[in-house]
């Protein structure tokens, strides 16, 4: 997973999905794994590897 550019990390801050993404990570809890990466995508802090103009 890569988040789009530096500033997304303090976006990711701001946006609380953080800690739900580490928890994620740690319960290996693939629904929530799926939850949390649909939100960071509809935030827009995902880089979307198909569009190489998207930086």
């Amino acid at each position: 997973m890569l988040l789009r550019d530096g500033h997304a990390l303090g976006k990711l801050r701001a946006t609380g999905l953080q800690r739900e993404l580490i928890r994620s990570f740690l319960l290996e809890d693939n629904q929530e794994k799926i939850g949390v990466y649909q939100s960071l995508q509809e935030a827009g802090l995902l880089y979307d590897k198909r569009d190489s103009n998207n930086l």
